[in-house]
C-alpha cells in the first residue's frame, strides 16, 4: 500500500496558491470581458454566447478560485441559463444539503466557510444569490473525507467497477498521469515529494471522475470548478464523453489576461470550447511562503500506541496532538516559518514510516512533541487507568542525538529551547539520569534538562536539527493541571517559537 500523507499537508500547500487578490487589476483592458469561441476563432456577444450554451446538456465553468470576476460571470450565466442542477466543486454532500435548505443570509455560517480553506465567502456570494434566485438545486462536487482516504491509499473508492468502466476510469492514461504530475508539482512550487505527487495525481483524477458522475446523474447540469478540473482534454469532460457520447458538452474557461498586448488567438491552445477573458488580479508570489524555513512538528505516539495515561486518565497522544496543532498554527501565523505535522491525529505510523514522512517533508528543523512520565517504581495506578507520582514531580526535558551530521546544531537548538523554558519559570526534570532500569540517560546540560538519546529513530536518523521535547509530567497532578491550561500552552508554544527564531536567524 502506498504511504499516505495527511490531508492538511496538501491543504497547507494548496492554500499558498489561493491567496486573496489585491484591488489593483492588470492585463489587457481591451481583451478583458470578451468571449472567444475557440473552435470558430471569433468573438461572441453575450447574447449569442448564452444562446449557444442553451444548446448543451452539460456545461462546465472553469474558474480561478480567488478571482471575483470569475464568480460574477458564473452568477450571470446561472441567471441567464437557469440550470435545474448545479454541481459545485466546493461543497460536499452535507454542505450541499445545507445550502439547498438555507437562505443566502445564513449560508456563510451554515457552511462554516471560514474554515473551508476556500477564498473569502464574499467572492462566491454572487453565485449562491443567483442559485437562490433561479431556484436551482445544488449538488455536491467534493468527495468526502473517507473516500479521500481510500483513494490516497490506492483503493477503488465507493463507485462500482461498472461505473468506473463506463466512465473510462479504468483506462491507463500514462501520458496524462505524467503531465498532471508536472502540473501539480509546478502549482505547488516544487515542494511536493514524488510519493506525494503520485497520490495527488490519483486524487485529482478521482475528483474529476466524481464530478463527472454527479453531473451524469442529471439530464442537464452546470459545473463550477477550478480550471484544472474543467479542461476538455483530460479533466471532467474526459469522463463525461466516455459515459455519455451522445450528450452535448461545453467547457467555458474564465481566462486571466496578464500580457497587456495579448490577443485572443494567443490563448487558443487552452483546453476549452469558450474563453471568457478577465483581468488578472495583482497577487503576491504564491511560492514566497516556501522560501521560509520549514519546521516539521512530530506529534509523539499514535492512536494505536497512545503513550502514558495521565493522572486524569487521558492518553499522552491526545496532549501531544493538541499541542502540536497549536504550535503549528502559531508558527504559521507569524509568517516567519512554514510548519507541517508529520502525522494527523487519526494516523498510525510505524517508526520507519515516521522517519520517512519527516524526510519527505524536507524540514529545516524537527521538533518531536511529547508529555513525560516516570518509571512505575515512582508511580501509583489510579482507578481511571491513569498513573500518579508518589511524590511531587514536574518539569521539562529535552533529548538530542550526539551522533550524526546534525548533532551539534540539534544541541544548539535544545539549549535555546531550554533557556526559553527556564525564562518561563519552568525547571528541568533530572529523573531520566537516575541509574535505574529504563532511565540512566547521559545528562548533557543539567540546568537545561538536555539528555543524550542516540537510540531513538527520529533522533538518530535526523537529516535536520532535531529535538525531542518533553513538555512536562502528566503523571504529576500539578504539572498536568499546568500543562492542560490553554494559557500555559500558548506560553510554551511562544517560548518554542522564540527559540526557533533565534536558531534560524
Amino acid at each position: 500500500m502506498a504511504q499516505t500523507f495527511p490531508f492538511q499537508f496538501w491543504f497547507f500547500l494548496l492554500g499558498a496558491l489561493l491567496l486573496s487578490s489585491c484591488q489593483h487589476q492588470v492585463g489587457n483592458p481591451e481583451l478583458s470581458g470578451k468571449i472567444w469561441d475557440v473552435h470558430r476563432q471569433q468573438f461572441l456577444s453575450e447574447e449569442v454566447f448564452y444562446a449557444t450554451l442553451r444548446q448543451y446538456d452539460y456545461i462546465l465553468l472553469g474558474e480561478t478560485h480567488d478571482n471575483a470576476a470569475h464568480h460574477q460571470h458564473q452568477a450571470e450565466i446561472i441567471k441567464q441559463l437557469k440550470p435545474p442542477t448545479v454541481v459545485l466543486e466546493h461543497l460536499n454532500a452535507e454542505q450541499a444539503r445545507l445550502a439547498n435548505a438555507s437562505p443566502v443570509a445564513e449560508l456563510e455560517k451554515q457552511l462554516h466557510w471560514g474554515k473551508s480553506g476556500w477564498p473569502d465567502y464574499s467572492l462566491f456570494e454572487p453565485v449562491f444569490v443567483a442559485l437562490k434566485q433561479t431556484k436551482g438545486t445544488l449538488v455536491a462536487g467534493a468527495i468526502d473525507a473517507d473516500t479521500l482516504k481510500q483513494v490516497r491509499a490506492g483503493k477503488q473508492g465507493p463507485l462500482s467497477a461498472k461505473t468506473l468502466r463506463r466512465f473510462g476510469a479504468l483506462e491507463k492514461r500514462s501520458k496524462w498521469d505524467t503531465e498532471l504530475s508536472k502540473i501539480l508539482e509546478y502549482s505547488h512550487c516544487g515542494q511536493l515529494p514524488q510519493i506525494a505527487l503520485a497520490e495527488m495525481v490519483e486524487v485529482q483524477k478521482y475528483k474529476d471522475l466524481f464530478m463527472a458522475y454527479q453531473m451524469g446523474s442529471q439530464e442537464k447540469a452546470l459545473l463550477l470548478a477550478g480550471a484544472g478540473h474543467t479542461r476538455d482534454d483530460n479533466g471532467v469532460p474526459f469522463y463525461l464523453h466516455k459515459a455519455f457520447p451522445k450528450k452535448k458538452i461545453a467547457t467555458v474557461q474564465f481566462t486571466e489576461v496578464e500580457n497587456p498586448s495579448a490577443k485572443a488567438e494567443d490563448y487558443s491552445h487552452k483546453p476549452a470550447d469558450f474563453l471568457w477573458f478577465t483581468s488578472h488580479p495583482d497577487r503576491p508570489d504564491p511560492c514566497a511562503a516556501f522560501h521560509r524555513p520549514k519546521v516539521v512538528i512530530d506529534p509523539g505516539h499514535s492512536p494505536e500506541s497512545p503513550g502514558v495515561r495521565s493522572t486524569t486518565g487521558k492518553d499522552e497522544v491526545l496532549y501531544n496532538d493538541a499541542f502540536s496543532e497549536k504550535l503549528k498554527n502559531l508558527l504559521q501565523s507569524r509568517r516567519v516559518f512554514e510548519a507541517a505535522l508529520s502525522r494527523e491525529p487519526d494516523e498510525n505510523l510505524s517508526l520507519r514510516e515516521r522517519v520517512d514522512r519527516i524526510r519527505a517533508l524536507k524540514p529545516q528543523v524537527v521538533l518531536s512533541i511529547h508529555h513525560d512520565s516516570m518509571q512505575e517504581v515512582y508511580l501509583e495506578k489510579r482507578a481511571n487507568g491513569g498513573w500518579v507520582t508518589r511524590e511531587p514531580a514536574g518539569g521539562f526535558s529535552l533529548f538530542v542525538s550526539t551522533v550524526g551530521a546534525q548533532a551539534d546544531r540539534s544541541r544548539t537548538l535544545a539549549e535555546l529551547i531550554g533557556h526559553e523554558f527556564v525564562a518561563l519559570g519552568r525547571k528541568p526534570t533530572l529523573h531520566h539520569a537516575e541509574k535505574i532500569e529504563g532511565e540512566n540517560r547521559k545528562l548533557l546540560e543539567p540546568t537545561l534538562g538536555i539528555y543524550e538519546y542516540n537510540e531513538l529513530a527520529v533522533l538518530k536518523n535526523a537529516t535536520a536539527p532535531t529535538v525531542l521535547v518533553e513538555l512536562g509530567l502528566i503523571v504529576d497532578e500539578d504539572d498536568e493541571e499546568y500543562l492542560s491550561s490553554p494559557a500555559t500552552q500558548a506560553r510554551i508554544a511562544g517560548a518554542i517559537q522564540a527559540a526557533l527564531e533565534k536558531f534560524l536567524k
